[in-house]
This record gives C-alpha cells, structure tokens and sequence, in this order.
C-alpha cells in the first residue's frame, strides 16, 4: 500500500518507447466493425459501463471527462455485449503537460487494451488501423503520436507493424501527484 501510494503521489517513473506516425505508412484502414464516440455522439449506457468495468473507475472518470469536453474520442469492438477492444484518440492538450517535449500539438493515438480472451487474433492491429483512420480523417493536418510502456513487447510489437516510426526510449518521471515532471531520453539496448 505505502509503494502505491508512493507511485501515485510522491514519485513515478516510466519507460516509454514513443513512435509516430509515417507518411510512408498509408491512412490505416476503417473497420466495420469499431465504433467511434465522441463528444457529438456519447457512447451508450452499455459501452460506459463495459468500459468502466474493464479501465477502472479512475481511468474511466478521467478518459469519459476528456470524451466529453471533446479532447478524446473512444473506439470499441463489441462481440456479444462484452467489450472486445477499446482505443482512443486524445487531442495534444491532455498529453502536453506529460509529453511536452515531443511537440507542440499532435494527436496521441491510444491508450489500447485488449480482451483477454480475443488476444492473439489480430484485434489490437485492427483497432490500430481503425485508429489510424480515423486520427488521419479528424486531423488530416497534425502530427501523429502513440507509445507504450517498454515492458509491453505485444504492444510495441503492433505499432512497429502497423508501420509507425520509432523515435526512441524515454523516461518521464512525474512527482508529487504531477506537480513536476522531468523528461530524459534513455540509451537504446
């Protein structure tokens, strides 16, 4: 509990293997099967409360408030009323503060999860590609971003064959609640 508490409030540090998007890497691909939610067009009840269950109540609050000032778009593959996959899209405004030396405004594609039981079927490379779609159809003019945690090797996997560009290792460390962050690249192992 005291290391918890520690993370969250005192100090954070994460590696993050950060990429973007490539004019090389074509529009990605919509999927019949995602749908998008926005601020114009709120998720259902139904898709709230999935996601809810499976992002946490802290999580959800925070990304369901971004959805519904307009700074974030959500997209979900539903089989059978259980969530199957879920992406988002953020404008830059949320991520500047944490990612700040990567640009002055973008498009960070993500977060990502996955259903357990639907790993390893291609899905996360779908919603990749719907992402990517749809980020390039809503801000045809603005960088593109996504990362994820250094340990997640399926993830970064993903983006690397999805075709986005590495742009190297980085640390963030966020102390006292996010009061301070401090960036620095990391060394490539």
């Amino acid at each position: 509990m005291i290391r918890l508490v520690w993370e969250r409030l005192v100090a954070r540090q994460r590696v993050y293997r950060v990429y973007e998007a490539s004019s090389s890497q074509g529009a990605g691909a919509p999927d019949p099967e995602a749908r998008s939610y926005d601020a114009a067009a709120p998720p259902p009840a139904l898709v709230v409360a999935l996601y809810r269950r499976h992002a946490g109540r802290l999580s959800a609050s925070v990304m369901l408030g971004r959805l519904r000032r307009g700074l974030a778009t959500l997209m979900v593959l539903l089989a059978d009323d259980d969530l199957v996959a879920y992406g988002w899209l953020q404008t830059w405004a949320p991520m500047r503060r944490e990612f700040w030396w990567l640009a002055q405004d973008g498009v960070c594609i993500g977060p990502f999860w996955t259903n357990p039981r639907f790993r390893g079927r291609g899905v996360y490379g779908r919603l990749l590609a719907h992402s990517l779609w749809e980020a390039r159809r809503r801000f045809p003019e603005r960088r593109l971003f996504i990362w994820a945690r250094d340990e997640n090797e399926a993830s970064n996997r993903g983006i690397v064959k999805a075709g986005f560009d590495p742009l190297g290792r980085h640390q963030v460390v966020t102390l006292f609640g996010g009061l301070v962050r401090k960036h620095r690249p990391r060394e490539s192992e």
